[in-house]
This record gives C-alpha cells, sequence and structure tokens, in this order.
C-alpha cells in the first residue's frame, strides 16, 4: 500500500478524514508491507498485509483473521491504545451489507463457473461498452485513479492499456463502497 493513498481515505466505522499509520514492515518506494491504519477517532484499526489494505469494518470484518493479525502483533498494537475487539460496530445496513460479502465471497472460492466466465455473459459485455467507454475518456496521465471494492480486479483490466508511469494507482481490494 502506497502511503500516498492515507490522505484520500476516510475510516469506513465513524467517517473521519484521518486516518493514522503504523507501519511493522516497509517496501522500497515508500510503500506499507505490513502495518495497520487506525482512526484517532473511534479508534477502528485495519490490517495492512502483504501491501493490501483490509479497509472492513462492523460486521463485515473476517474476525478469525483479525483475531490471527492481532496475535501476531499485539504487542505494536496495545501500546497504541487499540483493542482486539474494536472493529466489532453495528449498522443498520449491517444484514445487507453482510449478505453483499456472502454473494461475492461465494464467487470467490466457487468453483462451478468463475466470475471471468460469468463477466463474459452477453448482459456483461453490453454493460461493459456502455460503462466504460465514457470512463475511459475521463482517464487523463498525471491523475489519480483508484478502484475500490475491485474484487479480481475486473475494472482494473478494462483500463489497463490507459496506466501510464506518471499517473497514481492503486486498487483497493475488499471495500463496500457503502461505507465510505
Amino acid at each position: 500500500m502506497k502511503r500516498d493513498v492515507l490522505n484520500l481515505l476516510r475510516c469506513p466505522a465513524c467517517g473521519h478524514p484521518h486516518l493514522l499509520a503504523e507501519v511493522f514492515r516497509e517496501r522500497a518506494g515508500d510503500e506499507v508491507q505490513d502495518g495497520i491504519l487506525y482512526c484517532r477517532a473511534c479508534r477502528t484499526w485495519y490490517p495492512v498485509e502483504d501491501g493490501l489494505l483490509e479497509l472492513l469494518a462492523g460486521d463485515l470484518v473476517y474476525h478469525d483473521d483479525r483475531a490471527r493479525f492481532w496475535e501476531s502483533h499485539a504487542d505494536k498494537l496495545t501500546p497504541l491504545g487499540l483493542h482486539p475487539d474494536a472493529n466489532r460496530l453495528e449498522s443498520d445496513q449491517s444484514r445487507l451489507q453482510r449478505r453483499q460479502q456472502r454473494h461475492f465471497d461465494w464467487w470467490a472460492s466457487n468453483d462451478q463457473q468463475t466470475y471471468t466466465a460469468y463477466e463474459q455473459t452477453p448482459f456483461w459485455i453490453a454493460a461493459d461498452r456502455i460503462a466504460f467507454a465514457p470512463w475511459r475518456s475521463e482517464i487523463q496521465p498525471d491523475k489519480w485513479l483508484i478502484d475500490v471494492g475491485c474484487a479480481q480486479g475486473r475494472s482494473t483490466f478494462k483500463i489497463l492499456d490507459l496506466i501510464t508511469e506518471s499517473m497514481k494507482y492503486w486498487t483497493v481490494l475488499d471495500v463496500t463502497l457503502s461505507i465510505l
């Protein structure tokens, strides 16, 4: 995860505009390999593992994964005043968001029809033609581009030929758009 993305993010749990970073391990080029982002307002924390930020909060958190992460890094997280259960927040939209999450998790582990095969159905081919043409015309060199909630990066592949070296580009996995 590039540190530059920090000033673009809000806490999904409370909407606070400033997330703080605690870096455990860095890559070259000012990229966070492992660490956390956390909200100074509500104290909710979000892990970064292998360069990927997981911006899930509340009922959308994969609690077993967070518990494993906490256990591995408790010595670094506890002094920050963070708690292992800080991510257990309830909201009015939880039921629908969990349903959406289960749907996408099903596609990720479906051995009968892949998402790639699904997106090649006539409906999605037509929908993509309508959606991506206007987006492609908006992509310019030296601009920021972020693909939020990209799952397998489907949108990224549709515009990959337009991404230049001067462009700041990220894909953010596992984010539910309604919480941003």
